[in-house]
């Protein structure tokens, strides 16, 4: 019994036109590139069509030649013997490598393989509000295709170093700021820092440590639409001061005093234990 199987590098043509390799590239930005974008030059090493041949990988005034283990076919058939019968195989030319031709004279510029590493200079446009792990699709910057298949893409992962003053969720940035109890109960005029620039901000009369104050319209822009923003969220920390002035421990005693009814007074170890014994 003699039987004929079909494998799949039958069903491939590699005269047929094929599309390059996408590459990918990692950028590092800043946080504040990030938050307002940029224009960056980059470099890439990728296949480029080889101009001396034009991707044909022949050496001018040559020309490439039929395959005589195929006789440009491609492809060659193997019989195999076994003992249920003898198989034939349709397999790929293993001298021309399926396409039916071989240069004997190569293009001295690519080595015969119509395409050749380059380095080439890109212009990237990273819109505002990129994010750590944001990704961008440039068409064709990839490597060259062959047989006239068009380029590949070119990916860009974002990589945003961390801030070590705002903090970033989504649109929004946070950062914490710190004041006194005075101000926490008077309330109080304080300039931040925010991404574009110092603002003066209003502390409310009474505010509690953890407290959120929000600047409107100062977090980070849309991709989507750069005219769109997050706001900035300032975390207020009230802060008890460990170290006091003559000054001001007079005037913490005189609120004590004001608030408690009792005056603040100093005790010694032994009138402490003297008064839990009674």
């Amino acid at each position: 019994m003699t039987a004929m199987v079909k494998t799949d590098s039958e069903m491939q043509d590699p005269n047929a036109p094929q599309r390059g390799d996408d590459l990918r590239l990692d950028i590092e930005l800043d946080f504040e590139e990030a938050v307002f974008g940029l224009t960056r030059e980059i470099k890439i090493d990728h296949l480029e069509t080889c101009h001396t041949c034009s991707g044909t990988g022949v050496k001018a005034g040559s020309k490439p030649e039929t395959c005589k283990t195929c006789g440009g076919q491609g492809r060659i058939q193997q019989t195999t013997k076994t003992i249920l019968g003898h198989f034939t195989q349709i397999v790929t030319c293993p001298h021309c490598h399926g396409k039916g031709t071989v240069i004997s004279d190569p293009c001295p510029n690519c080595k015969g393989l119509g395409r050749k590493t380059v380095e080439k200079k890109v212009e990237v446009k990273i819109p505002a509000g990129v994010d750590n792990g944001s990704k961008m699709r440039l068409s064709h910057e990839g490597d060259a295709g062959i047989n006239g298949g068009p380029a590949g893409d070119l990916y860009i992962v974002i990589h945003v170093k961390p801030s070590d003053y705002y903090h970033r969720e989504d649109m929004t940035v946070y950062t914490e700021y710190v004041i006194t109890p005075a101000q926490a109960a008077l309330g109080d005029t304080v300039t931040i820092k925010t991404l574009d620039g110092n603002r003066e901000v209003e502390i409310p009369q009474g505010i509690q440590s953890g407290d959120k104050v929000k600047i409107k319209g100062a977090g980070i822009p849309s991709i989507a639409n750069a005219s769109m923003r997050g706001d900035h969220i300032v975390i207020v920390t009230v802060r008890t001061p460990t170290r006091l002035s003559g000054e001001e421990k007079a005037l913490y005693e005189k609120l004590y005093e004001i608030q408690t009814g009792t005056k603040k007074t100093k005790k010694t170890v032994k009138e402490k234990l003297k008064g839990a014994f009674k």
